[in-house]
């Protein structure tokens, strides 16, 4: 994790710590104020908290700048969710955080964590230009910790909506949120040089609904491992006999992919690869 850049506090209005990733014996003592959505007001332990930048001395932005700095040699995640620009009081920003926070899915109250920078970097993609504008509400420049361990900011590029509505076609890829980023993880572990780009993360994306859909994994390590190896070893991997019929396995309920797959290494798959191209990739 590179040194936090002191001078990001210096240029935004507002902080959002995660306090399930961040202890208050760290961010206590700045008057963070929790962005709780009403329905879930008995549980503000698990919401983001916003720290009025302004409204702290010389002193307290040095001791803020001072502990970010620390966390970051000591964690492999960022202090802060998020940095803000806003002319906003900071209750309006609040409220707006709380309200776009909590959705409705098939009936029941959900929780949006798009403060999640996890989440966040993948918005760009899935939401359209109006949509990024109801999410931003009145922040006017979104800045969050990439993969690539420095700092991108997002402005409004226009009036924003009053509310953000996610539509039906979206929620799944939302819901996919976590596989795709456990996937693109172990691809910079196996892949440093493979670039996280919006095509790679449709790929992914496409490769989780195909697991799914076309050989019935539910697991989520089953359908991580399937997007994973088509992009690591071959686009066609799957299509060579030797998965295939692990596959059809997967698909006949009598294993996990995981357990189907785990006397290949990375040399048999690679192995495999070289003649993937010699086979159909029909199921």
């Amino acid at each position: 994790m590179s040194v936090f850049d002191h001078r990001l506090i210096q240029s935004h209005d507002y902080a959002i710590i995660n306090p399930l990733q961040v202890d208050i014996g760290v961010w206590g003592g700045f008057h963070a104020k929790a962005a709780v959505p009403w329905v879930f007001r008995g549980q503000p332990e698990l919401f983001p908290r916003l720290i009025d930048l302004n409204i702290l001395s010389f002193e307290r932005r040095v001791a803020l700048v001072d502990l970010a700095e620390d966390w970051s040699q000591g964690h492999d995640h960022p202090m802060f969710s998020a940095l803000l620009k806003s002319d906003e009081p900071r209750d309006q920003v609040v409220q707006h955080l709380a309200r776009t926070m909590h959705v409705r899915r098939s009936g029941k109250d959900r929780v949006f964590r798009f403060h999640d920078p996890r989440v966040f970097r993948h918005l760009f993609w899935l939401f359209d230009p109006s949509q990024m504008n109801a999410l931003l509400g009145p922040v006017d420049t979104w800045t969050w910790h990439t993969a690539a361990d420095d700092w991108q900011s997002c402005a409004r590029q226009g009036s924003a909506a009053s509310m953000l509505h996610i539509r039906a076609d979206q929620w799944p890829t939302l819901l996919r949120m976590e596989d795709i980023n456990v996937v693109l993880t172990a691809l910079a572990d196996a892949m440093p040089s493979l670039a996280s780009e919006e095509k790679l993360v449709r790929h992914i994306d496409d490769l989780l609904v195909e697991s799914s859909h076309t050989w019935g994994m539910t697991a989520p390590d089953d359908r991580q491992l399937f997007a994973f190896q088509a992009i690591r070893f071959h686009p066609r991997i799957h299509a060579h006999p030797v998965l295939k019929t692990r596959l059809a396995q997967v698909r006949d309920g009598k294993q996990s992919y995981v357990g189907a797959c785990a006397d290949l290494d990375d040399a048999a798959m690679l192995q495999l690869a070289e003649t993937a191209t010699n086979y159909k990739d029909d199921p």
